[in-house]
């Protein structure tokens, strides 16, 4: 199975809609799933905002059980955790998609949801991200580089508008669960944490067994809006 067989695409987008004072503006964060009918789902996606030294993975390396959980269960608790001791200047929230079926506010194709962030920019430069792409054992998507992501220079002023785009291709396997596609959330799961575990380090997936047949684009869009 051609690893590009796995997603068809998102859409990310940080506006900036106001500036709040010297070092602070406000974000707007924009989730929007632009997969077509019959698609893949996103569950809620992790943001962080930090200076530049939070990590959540290395290409190459074991997950980290914030990986881990966020890639098989779409779980952020664990990583906001690690995110908190590890950028104690940083800021992070999780976006829901309040229109998802019924118990669960993931992204289902053609769903959109915001969130509004007081950012500092002297602070939070930087922007990261993170979801598990459903249904999957452990697939998932998030930024490698922890500077990645730059919004401010070092002055603290907005670099924007700007824009980057996440390809089907750099769809991650989080190397910690089979991909039998059986006991996968939100597919055929009877609770959590209950695949086949491995121990593999995190490399680009190798595409569905034959589940799912799209492709993922995300496209995050940086925005700068003035108020008057």
């Amino acid at each position: 199975m051609n690893k590009n067989t796995l997603i068809k695409r998102i859409i990310a987008s940080l506006i900036l809609t106001a500036v709040i004072s010297t070092q602070s503006v406000e974000l707007r964060v924009k989730v929007e799933n632009l997969a077509e009918p019959g698609g893949v789902f996103l569950t809620p996606l992790w943001v962080g905002f930090h200076d530049g030294n939070f990590d959540s993975y290395t290409l190459g390396d074991m997950a980290s059980q914030g990986i881990e959980r966020i890639a098989e269960d779409g779980n952020p608790g664990p990583l906001r955790e690690v995110f908190a001791s590890e950028s104690a200047l940083g800021q992070d929230g999780v976006i829901f998609n309040p229109e998802g079926f019924a118990g669960a506010p993931v992204f289902e194709p053609g769903s959109v949801s915001t969130m509004v962030f007081d950012v500092d920019g002297s602070t939070q430069k930087y922007f990261s991200y993170a979801t598990m792409v459903i249904p999957s054992n452990d697939a998932f998507v998030a930024n490698d580089e922890a500077t990645g992501h730059q919004l401010f220079n070092e002055n603290g002023d907005f670099m924007g508008p700007m824009s980057f785009i996440v390809w089907g291709s750099q769809v991650l396997d989080a190397g910690t669960e089979e991909n039998t596609e059986s006991d996968a959330a939100f597919l055929n799961q009877s609770a959590a944490d209950t695949g086949n575990t491995t121990t593999d380090n995190i490399a680009i997936h190798p595409g569905y067994n034959g589940s799912v047949l799209t492709l993922l684009d995300i496209t995050a869009q940086f925005m700068q809006h003035k108020k008057f």
